[in-house]
């Protein structure tokens, strides 16, 4: 977000914005006036496609909102404490460095192989299966001659006349244009968002080494006479780092929060119904197996980012219990009275821990909330062939 000024920034943004917002208004458009009279799986694959421009969506609106704030305070949390730290958690810092760069390099490269084959299958696969490649009048009579309780519909929507094309059409395509480019950026940055976790769990890793050396600090603190006094002054000072550093975790657990809060939404949303659709949609599409890799990798790639964030949102919540406990089995009566409110300050704050949440505050993400959304795919996976059960057999 430093290549440019913020003018530049944000008159980009604001284009991504408008062309994605046009472009999910477009399909949603589609959708309701065509799916009427298309088949149930027409209307399966429109849902899939509609989530994932809707998400897409989202994830721009939180880039442009909140990533320059997030960015400015992981380096300000990063480097406050560096420089003032022992060689020992000087290393801790190390490792997590490195531990963030090496995910980071994964990362990149396994979301550069999954859009090679999202592309790959888009410009070989797709085109010689379905017939993508063709031109929008050639493609809807044909989709016209497959489906003829659809002809009426089509031809009233998308009149069959080469100078002038089908609007709908030229917004569907543009829309899977725009959306294909996107999708690119998408899965370039979403690798910022698992690595700001990595961060944070870093930090806690930090936090709870200074906490477990509180008690040998106050035995070995170095003071230039033998006086308590100054050993409780310099432990003091400690403490009181320790409680801004944990403050500043907090904040950035807060605002990693509110920066997820609308991809967790649309995720945690139609999640299930996307899992659902996808797994039968697989199961009806055996008789053409060159899409189902395609396919399977979206299933392993949504259930894959959804247990992202359920996974950091658990280990918020575990290492802010770690905190408090740690605070706790510390010898804080050891402490002269002043150490003892700050630490207090500290363990009354651990035992609100820092959590993720979808929206607001009413669901709090983590591990039972991966157990929930499978539980829910399979639910919304049942009724849909329940669904498939009953339209196949009124038309039979």
């Amino acid at each position: 977000m430093k290549c440019c000024s913020k003018g530049v920034q944000r008159w980009i943004a604001n284009g991504i914005l408008v062309i994605l917002f046009f472009n999910v208004l477009g399909k949603l458009i589609y959708i309701y006036k065509v799916s009427p009279e298309l088949s149930f799986w027409r209307k399966v694959s429109n849902v899939n496609l509609w989530y994932y421009q809707t998400y897409t969506f989202f994830m721009y609106l939180s880039l442009y909102v909140d990533s320059e704030g997030i960015l400015t305070l992981k380096q300000h949390v990063e480097g406050t404490f560096y420089h003032t730290s022992s060689e020992e958690t000087k290393k801790i810092i190390r490792s997590s460095r490195r531990k963030e760069q090496t995910f980071c390099l994964v990362a990149a490269l396994a979301m550069i192989s999954l859009v090679a084959l999202a592309l790959f299958a888009y410009l070989f696969v797709v085109p010689k299966s379905s017939g993508l490649s063709q031109s929008a009048v050639e493609y809807f009579q044909r989709e016209g001659k497959r489906y003829p309780e659809n002809q009426n519909v089509i031809k009233n929507w998308f009149p069959f006349d080469e100078t002038v094309p089908p609007w709908p059409e030229i917004l569907n395509a543009i829309g899977i244009s725009l959306f294909l480019s996107c999708t690119v950026l998408l899965y370039i940055f979403i690798t910022f968002v698992p690595l700001v976790g990595f961060h944070v769990q870093g930090q806690f890793q930090i936090l709870l080494h200074q906490i477990a050396s509180l008690s040998g600090d106050l035995l070995t603190a170095p003071v230039s006479s033998a006086t308590g006094d100054e050993r409780h002054e310099v432990v003091y000072k400690k403490i009181r780092d320790l409680v801004e550093h944990h403050q500043l975790i907090l904040r950035f657990c807060h605002e990693y929060s509110v920066f997820c809060r609308a991809m967790l939404l649309v995720r945690g949303t139609f999640c299930s119904i996307y899992i659902a659709s996808t797994v039968i949609l697989t199961s009806s599409m055996i008789s053409n197996p060159k899409l189902i890799p395609f396919i399977v990798s979206q299933i392993i790639f949504a259930m894959l980012d959804v247990f992202m964030f359920c996974y950091f949102g658990e280990m918020f919540i575990q290492n802010s219990q770690k905190v408090s406990s740690k605070l706790y089995s510390v010898k804080w009566y050891d402490f002269p009275q002043r150490s003892k409110q700050l630490i207090r300050i500290m363990h009354l704050r651990a035992q609100k821990p820092a959590r993720l949440t979808l929206f607001k505050r009413f669901i709090v993400v983590g591990i039972h909330l991966m157990v929930q959304i499978l539980r829910a795919s399979y639910s919304v996976c049942a009724l849909l062939i329940e669904k498939k059960v009953v339209v196949e057999s009124a038309t039979a």
